[in-house]
């Protein structure tokens, strides 16, 4: 009789897995930021602005596009050199995260399914 071998495709938990930052016990008044990833998030977002003044009462809502920077250095760059920019996933400074950061008590900084 033939013999199944069964695999297991998950991968185990890195060794240094990091504690999340706690959670905000009220969002009323509360500057809230979202890291923008692709063109398209923003329908998201939207939605997510609407909700949050809605039903939280939050400040404001602001958010940070790693796109509109990724732009903004392809214009900069020679044609040649664009070819070499970094994935829209890491195209911020830190300076502009630092700044942005700044700016809020909060953030929505990804997504999960």
């Amino acid at each position: 009789m033939a013999r199944v071998e069964v695999i297991d495709p998950v991968a185990p938990p890195p060794g240094n897995v990091k504690q999340v930052a706690p959670r905000v016990a009220d969002l009323r008044g509360k500057v809230i930021g979202v890291r923008s990833y692709w063109p398209n998030f923003f329908v998201f977002v939207e939605r997510i602005q609407e909700r949050l003044r809605s039903e939280t009462k939050v400040g404001d809502v602001r958010i940070i596009s790693v796109e509109e920077e990724r732009a903004d250095r392809m214009h900069t760059q020679t044609r040649t050199s664009a070819t070499s920019m970094p994935s829209s996933v890491d195209a911020l400074s830190p300076q502009k995260y630092a700044a942005f950061a700044q700016g809020i008590d909060t953030a929505i900084a990804g997504l999960a399914a």
